[in-house]
């Protein structure tokens, strides 16, 4: 008995180490996810600093600001890595890509613990020193992790190597909120005011969008995921149009995303050499800049689900409640959805080729199929009340009006 019980708490233990493990390690992803987005901002705030005028970086390392923070190597590989993804003109050499050749280079920053504790004349020229026109040291000064969401506290400087001026310097704020799952579930009744919906904004968009790549970008509002799953749908039904989806399941897809997200918002041009390197990441088949390549975006601006009023007792609730000598017939519910979508082109600074709005309204036919049907439904309990009702009040004024006198 002493042994089993001995078992049972020990099966306990393990099992509440497991679920600690399973948490840590869920709120782990959540941090990495957050230190992603850092990589995103700083590669991309050096993009558009006109100062920053290098473009092979080698990446140092990220210090760490306080014991209290999770070990610098698991931030730092991640942030290293996605600089890498980052859709930029920028080459970053990493420890990943040039291993042999950082030694004296990590000796050297490993011996220091802040920005100032080292003098930039000393710093080695050896190894991935000779190859980098600047380098990217920075420190981790706060992570937090709670209910799903990340946040990720970088401190960062860009030193160019030959004059030890500092390009570029910076304090971001990686953050991660979990978008939910790429595809959303929904009623047979919202799935058909969809479909109607993607079908008349395609039959709109389509003779304009003859020739191009598409890059879909998932819609925004309610239910748009589940819009752009179906617009997509129709949209590839067109030979003539090639559909490129980015879904949230990767760092890359993420960053191209949420690249191609700013670059709308401000209207600037890509370079040809970068959209050539977005052509090949996303899968393109030319991978030239001279492709017609289109960004869609869209939201939905209106997801209404509204009970029709439907006369008793042809409503399942109400047959309940009357007692209806016909079977229960489901309540009649109005579906619709209007969303906008529109599609910009890469290659002439995001202007608009095409754009159209689609709605959708589906609501299902439950009227009674013959007349009998149509006369059993009025039988209820309380049409049957009613009418006795009706009889008595009608019964005693006749009895008033012709009362003999």
């Amino acid at each position: 008995m002493k042994r089993l019980t001995g078992l049972a708490v020990a099966a306990l233990g393990a099992a509440g180490m497991l679920a600690t493990a399973l948490t840590a390690a869920a709120g782990a992803t959540e941090v990495q996810y957050a230190a992603e987005d850092a990589a995103f901002q700083a590669a991309m705030q050096m993009a558009t600093d006109g100062r920053v005028n290098v473009k092979r970086i080698a990446f140092v390392k990220l210090m760490r600001g306080a014991e209290s923070l999770p070990a610098e190597g698991t931030v730092a590989t991640v942030f290293e890595n996605g600089l890498v993804q980052v859709p930029t003109e920028f080459e970053f050499l990493t420890h990943q890509d040039h291993a042999g050749e950082w030694t004296e280079i990590d000796r050297f920053f490993d011996a220091v613990n802040d920005f100032g504790d080292y003098d930039l004349k000393t710093v080695p020229k050896t190894g991935v020193f000779k190859m980098a026109e600047a380098y990217l040291i920075g420190r981790v000064t706060g992570v937090s992790e709670e209910g799903g969401k990340a946040r990720v506290l970088v401190s960062l400087r860009l030193i160019r190597i030959d004059t030890a001026e500092r390009l570029w310097a910076g304090n971001l704020e990686g953050v991660y909120d979990d978008p939910g799952p790429d595809f959303e579930m929904v009623n047979r009744h919202t799935k058909m005011a969809m479909e109607r919906a993607a079908e008349d904004a395609a039959a709109k968009a389509l003779p304009r969008l003859a020739g191009y790549q598409v890059l879909v970008l998932p819609f925004e509002g309610p239910m748009g995921r589940a819009m752009t799953q179906n617009f997509l749908g129709e949209l590839a039904k067109e030979q003539s149009v090639r559909v490129l989806d980015l879904p949230n399941g990767s760092a890359r897809d993420r960053m191209m995303g949420r690249f191609l997200r700013e670059r709308m918002g401000t209207n600037r041009q890509i370079s040809n050499s970068l959209l050539k390197r977005i052509n090949q990441q996303l899968g393109s088949d030319a991978g030239a800049a001279a492709d017609k390549v289109a960004v869609l975006s869209g939201a939905v601006t209106m997801f209404d689900v509204a009970p029709a009023t439907a006369v008793d007792p042809v409503g399942d609730r109400l047959s309940r409640l009357t007692a209806s000598a016909t079977d229960p017939r489901m309540n009649p519910i109005r579906t619709e959805i209007v969303f906008e979508a529109k599609f910009r082109d890469i290659n002439n600074s995001f202007g608009i080729v095409a754009m159209a709005s689609g709605r959708g309204i589906y609501k299902p036919d439950v009227l009674q199929e013959n007349v009998v049907d149509q006369l059993l439904a009025l039988v209820t309990l309380r049409n049957i009340v009613l009418l006795i009702v009706v009889f008595i009040f009608c019964w005693f004024v006749s009895r008033l009006i012709f009362r003999v006198r």
